[in-house]
Protein backbone atom coordinates (compact mmCIF):
# COMPACT_ATOMS: atom_id res chain seq x y z
CA UNK A 1 0.00 0.00 0.00
CA UNK A 2 1.56 3.60 -0.69
CA UNK A 3 0.43 6.46 1.38
CA UNK A 4 0.60 10.02 1.13
CA UNK A 5 0.28 11.76 4.86
CA UNK A 6 -1.22 15.44 4.26
CA UNK A 7 -1.23 18.23 6.64
CA UNK A 8 -4.09 20.33 4.84
CA UNK A 9 -2.60 24.15 5.62
CA UNK A 10 -0.46 25.30 3.71
CA UNK A 11 -0.79 22.27 1.12
CA UNK A 12 -4.45 22.31 0.12
CA UNK A 13 -4.73 26.39 1.12
CA UNK A 14 -2.74 29.43 0.87
CA UNK A 15 -2.30 32.89 2.82
CA UNK A 16 -4.58 34.28 -0.82
CA UNK A 17 -7.32 31.30 0.48
CA UNK A 18 -7.29 32.66 3.92
CA UNK A 19 -8.09 36.46 2.72
CA UNK A 20 -10.73 35.12 0.37
CA UNK A 21 -12.44 33.18 3.44
CA UNK A 22 -12.31 35.99 5.30
CA UNK A 23 -13.97 38.07 2.48
CA UNK A 24 -16.54 35.94 2.18
CA UNK A 25 -17.31 36.46 6.37
CA UNK A 26 -17.51 39.77 5.76
CA UNK A 27 -20.00 39.53 2.85
CA UNK A 28 -22.23 37.45 5.27
CA UNK A 29 -20.96 34.10 2.84
CA UNK A 30 -19.35 30.90 3.95
CA UNK A 31 -16.61 29.33 1.50
CA UNK A 32 -14.23 26.92 2.73
CA UNK A 33 -10.52 27.13 2.84
CA UNK A 34 -9.35 24.75 0.04
CA UNK A 35 -7.99 25.42 -3.05
CA UNK A 36 -9.59 23.33 -5.62
CA UNK A 37 -6.91 23.49 -7.70
CA UNK A 38 -4.36 22.05 -4.45
CA UNK A 39 -7.35 19.41 -4.61
CA UNK A 40 -6.69 18.53 -8.25
CA UNK A 41 -2.85 18.40 -7.92
CA UNK A 42 -3.66 16.28 -4.91
CA UNK A 43 -5.76 13.70 -7.25
CA UNK A 44 -2.93 13.84 -9.85
CA UNK A 45 -0.69 12.54 -7.36
CA UNK A 46 -3.44 10.04 -6.14
CA UNK A 47 -4.46 8.64 -9.71
CA UNK A 48 -0.81 8.39 -10.94
CA UNK A 49 0.27 6.45 -7.76
CA UNK A 50 -2.62 4.64 -6.40
CA UNK A 51 -1.75 5.83 -3.01
CA UNK A 52 -4.27 6.00 0.08
CA UNK A 53 -4.28 9.69 1.79
CA UNK A 54 -4.05 9.75 5.08
CA UNK A 55 -5.30 13.07 7.04
CA UNK A 56 -2.36 14.58 9.92
CA UNK A 57 -3.87 18.02 10.11
CA UNK A 58 -5.61 19.70 12.42
CA UNK A 59 -8.69 19.09 10.32
CA UNK A 60 -9.14 15.40 11.71
CA UNK A 61 -11.20 16.98 14.26
CA UNK A 62 -13.84 18.59 11.64
CA UNK A 63 -13.42 15.22 9.94
CA UNK A 64 -14.98 12.99 12.15
CA UNK A 65 -18.20 15.49 12.80
CA UNK A 66 -20.46 14.26 9.96
CA UNK A 67 -22.16 17.71 10.02
CA UNK A 68 -18.84 20.03 9.86
CA UNK A 69 -18.85 22.74 7.10
CA UNK A 70 -15.10 22.03 6.28
CA UNK A 71 -15.77 18.00 6.18
CA UNK A 72 -18.58 17.93 3.83
CA UNK A 73 -16.99 20.85 1.72
CA UNK A 74 -13.48 18.82 1.94
CA UNK A 75 -15.19 15.33 0.60
CA UNK A 76 -17.27 17.37 -2.25
CA UNK A 77 -13.76 18.59 -3.53
CA UNK A 78 -12.41 14.72 -3.00
CA UNK A 79 -15.17 13.01 -4.72
CA UNK A 80 -15.30 15.64 -7.75
CA UNK A 81 -11.42 15.01 -7.96
CA UNK A 82 -11.59 11.22 -7.49
CA UNK A 83 -10.07 11.21 -3.97
CA UNK A 84 -12.86 8.70 -2.84
CA UNK A 85 -11.00 7.10 0.08
CA UNK A 86 -8.52 8.66 3.06
CA UNK A 87 -7.87 8.08 6.47
CA UNK A 88 -7.10 9.85 9.47
CA UNK A 89 -3.94 9.34 11.48
CA UNK A 90 -4.14 8.47 15.24
CA UNK A 91 -4.76 11.01 17.96
CA UNK A 92 -1.55 11.80 20.25
CA UNK A 93 -2.50 13.39 22.90
CA UNK A 94 0.74 15.31 23.31
CA UNK A 95 -0.12 16.07 19.83
CA UNK A 96 3.14 15.14 17.95
CA UNK A 97 2.34 14.71 14.27
CA UNK A 98 5.82 12.38 14.10
CA UNK A 99 4.44 10.42 16.58
CA UNK A 100 0.97 9.57 14.98
CA UNK A 101 2.29 8.86 11.61
CA UNK A 102 4.70 6.28 13.14
CA UNK A 103 2.03 4.86 15.27
CA UNK A 104 -0.15 4.79 11.77
CA UNK A 105 3.04 3.46 10.00
CA UNK A 106 3.56 0.57 12.71
CA UNK A 107 -0.09 -0.40 12.69
CA UNK A 108 -0.83 -0.45 8.75
CA UNK A 109 0.75 -2.60 6.08
CA UNK A 110 2.71 0.25 4.36
CA UNK A 111 5.07 -0.08 1.06
CA UNK A 112 5.84 3.42 0.20
CA UNK A 113 5.14 6.59 1.75
CA UNK A 114 5.41 10.27 1.68
CA UNK A 115 4.50 13.05 4.20
CA UNK A 116 3.56 16.37 2.81
CA UNK A 117 3.24 18.96 5.21
CA UNK A 118 4.62 22.68 5.94
CA UNK A 119 6.75 21.35 8.85
CA UNK A 120 10.12 19.84 7.84
CA UNK A 121 10.19 16.84 9.49
CA UNK A 122 12.83 15.31 7.06
CA UNK A 123 14.86 14.45 10.31
CA UNK A 124 12.68 11.17 11.11
CA UNK A 125 11.25 10.94 7.29
CA UNK A 126 14.19 11.44 5.34
CA UNK A 127 13.88 11.15 1.87
CA UNK A 128 10.22 10.38 2.23
CA UNK A 129 9.12 14.38 3.11
CA UNK A 130 7.81 16.78 0.76
CA UNK A 131 7.88 20.54 2.22
CA UNK A 132 5.18 22.66 0.94
CA UNK A 133 4.21 26.54 2.17
CA UNK A 134 2.04 28.70 2.78
CA UNK A 135 2.59 31.04 0.41
CA UNK A 136 2.20 28.81 -2.84
CA UNK A 137 0.67 25.39 -0.76
CA UNK A 138 1.24 22.17 -3.01
CA UNK A 139 3.05 23.01 -6.11
CA UNK A 140 3.39 21.42 -9.41
CA UNK A 141 6.94 20.21 -9.09
CA UNK A 142 5.98 18.86 -5.41
CA UNK A 143 3.34 16.88 -7.70
CA UNK A 144 6.24 15.32 -9.52
CA UNK A 145 8.16 14.76 -6.39
CA UNK A 146 5.93 12.84 -5.20
CA UNK A 147 4.62 10.80 -8.11
CA UNK A 148 8.67 10.36 -8.19
CA UNK A 149 9.19 8.94 -4.76
CA UNK A 150 5.77 7.20 -4.71
CA UNK A 151 6.99 5.18 -7.88
CA UNK A 152 10.66 4.53 -7.42
CA UNK A 153 9.66 2.36 -4.58
CA UNK A 154 11.46 4.51 -1.97
CA UNK A 155 12.20 2.27 0.90
CA UNK A 156 11.00 2.63 4.53
CA UNK A 157 13.09 4.27 6.84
Amino acid sequence: MRVIFLEVDGTLNTLETYKRVKEAYQDNRRIVDIDEDKVDRLSQIVHDTDALVVITSSWRGHLLDQNDFKKIELEKLFIKYGIDYYELTPFDKDKKKVKEIKEYLNNHEVDEYIVIDTKDMSKDFDNHMITTNIINGLSYQEVFMAISKLTNKVKRK
